[in-house]
């Protein structure tokens, strides 16, 4: 299983880019949590993720593009991500850097 790592600032946008166009539905996981359940173009967010995460709205043919975008990229956003589409998985690992500030 080949693992890409993805590098990321504090509150960047980062692309999970698979180039694979999908003819049936995209789901993206999060530590094997939902992100985003899709059918065609319509995605819903999972917990963490509510106004910061979207897939492409590339398509070709009819298919669409299963690339994770990720919007002001948290701390806790680090981790491995699984997008999946016809029977085949791509996994990434996010890493995410910045200066930590913790409240006192």
């Amino acid at each position: 299983m080949k693992i890409e790592i993805k590098t990321s600032m504090l509150h960047d946008t980062v692309n999970l880019t698979c180039n694979k166009f999908c003819s049936g539905p995209r789901t993206w996981t999060y530590n094997d949590d939902p992100v985003t359940p899709c059918e065609a173009d319509r995605c819903k967010e999972g917990n963490g993720f509510e106004n910061r995460v979207r897939l492409s709205n590339e398509s070709f043919q009819g298919n669409y593009s299963l690339d994770l975008i990720i919007i002001l990229v948290e701390f806790n956003d680090q981790g491995s991500y699984v997008g999946t589409c016809d029977g085949q998985h791509f996994d990434f690992k996010l890493e995410v850097l910045g200066e930590y500030f913790p409240c006192n």
